[in-house]
């Protein structure tokens, strides 16, 4: 059946396992929806199913996970040929939501919790996305060379990344006695915290320091290269601290840096 076929291939070419479960949920909906096998979904299918998509509300993001997932399947896994004409759905440039620095200090100062306040921290001070504090571990945190090393990130790369001077001591004294497999932050009862326990964590905690921004856990990542560029840090070493394979990517946050927007005044 196609659903194996495309989990064993991306199993072997070491796809994170969000991703094989995204890919094959999408092909899946795609299935029912035209009550087609895949290997008789042709372009105009794909075309119609894409727009009914986007008529319900789904976004370009969306979108093209629907069609990528059903492109790797056909051509990687089925050995079909599959260049439709229209390309992917185009994706707004959103400009990302971030925190001042006066914002991250009450953000940290009004969550009561020590280690939700550890974790709100750290990911802003090392530019941390959710799931990379989820995994981390106690020998991913390098107190000799003040670098946090970040295993398996997004398109499962390795990097590191600063670890902030201000947390070296609640982190050593927060680790003490622990194994080096140990993750460094884990639930009340010892296990594995979720993506949606460390969104209400930061939602608590933006509400109570009266933030009133659309700001997610993400906006912690935003806010740290946000303000290492107003700090005149070379937007190459951004890049890299953030794991960025494009420095397009990274280029964003020059639309929210404010250094140099704010000695610009109108000729008027």
């Amino acid at each position: 059946m196609w659903k194996e076929r495309l989990q064993l291939y991306m199993q072997a070419r070491a796809y994170s396992r969000r991703t094989i479960s995204a890919y094959i949920d999408s092909v899946d909906r795609i299935v029912k929806k035209t009550r087609k096998d895949p290997a008789n979904i042709d372009e105009q299918t794909l075309e119609k199913y894409l727009s009914q998509l986007y008529s319900s509300g789904m976004s370009p993001y969306t979108l093209n996970q629907h069609h990528m997932a059903l492109k790797l399947l056909k051509t990687a896994v089925l050995g079909q040929s599959w260049d439709p004409k229209f390309g992917y759905a185009k994706r707004p440039k959103k400009i990302p939501v971030t925190l001042t620095k006066n914002e991250i200090s009450k953000l940290i100062d009004s969550t009561a919790n020590p280690k939700h306040q550890l974790i709100l921290a750290l990911a802003y001070g090392a530019g941390l996305r959710v799931s990379e504090i989820i995994a981390l571990k106690v020998m991913d945190i390098d107190f000799e060379n003040m670098r946090v090393v970040v295993r398996s990130g997004k398109g499962q790369k390795d990097r590191t990344t600063v670890l902030p001077d201000k947390l070296v001591t609640t982190l050593n004294s927060y680790l003490a006695g622990r194994k080096k497999d140990d993750h460094v932050f884990l639930s009340e009862r010892g296990g594995t915290l979720t993506t949606r326990t460390l969104q209400a964590i930061f939602a608590k905690s933006l509400n109570r320091a009266a933030i009133n921004k659309a700001a997610t856990f993400h906006s912690l990542r935003h806010s740290f290269a946000t303000h290492l560029l107003e700090q005149g840090v070379d937007i190459r070493y951004i890049q890299t601290l953030l794991g960025h394979a494009s420095i397009t990517t990274t280029q964003i946050y020059t639309h929210v840096a404010s250094t140099a927007l704010h000695n610009i005044r109108s000729p008027l």
